[in-house]
């Protein structure tokens, strides 16, 4: 039969690499799987609606909630590109969208690459009517996915 001594012994053996390999990843913050390569590079892209009109002020706020929206989609559904994307600077670039049509098709090819993408749908207490959606934001994402939605749009 087999001691109590030896069982502590070989539980202890296998016990101390596990508890010393968490221990380094929260002293150090050290990834120990990485899920993305380090050289890829993510952005996020606002897309405003320019048939609109909105104030630069509107467009600024309209922006904001995009931001955290997607912000939020990508923390529950794509928590790596999220890290990454925190990590590389968080990249943000804002273009131009001629109307609602356009964004729309822009979400189905976000979907369709399974990039997270957030569309801002406003309350109607200033300058639009409630319910319109003025700015889809798309990413965080590696840029060559991003690119593949939004390469061919303006800057604001």
């Amino acid at each position: 039969m087999i001691s109590y001594n030896i069982i502590l012994i070989i539980s202890l053996l296998l016990i101390f690499p596990i508890i010393s390999i968490f221990r380094l990843k929260r002293r150090h913050n050290v990834e120990l799987i990485p899920s993305i390569p380090n050289y890829m590079d993510f952005k996020m892209v606002l897309c405003v609606r320019q048939d609109l009109g909105m104030g630069k002020g509107k467009v600024a706020v309209q922006c904001s909630h995009a931001t955290l929206g997607a912000y939020k989609q990508a923390k529950k559904h794509y928590p790596s590109y999220l890290e990454s994307w925190e990590s590389h600077g968080q990249a943000k670039i804002v273009l131009k969208i001629s109307d609602k049509s356009e964004m729309f098709k822009l979400a189905n090819k976000a979907e369709s690459l399974r990039i997270p993408y957030y569309i801002v749908y406003d309350a109607g207490r200033t300058q639009i009517k409630s319910g319109e959606c003025t700015v889809i934001a798309i990413g965080p994402a590696p840029v060559i996915s991003v690119n593949q939605v939004t390469d061919h749009l303006k800057l604001l």
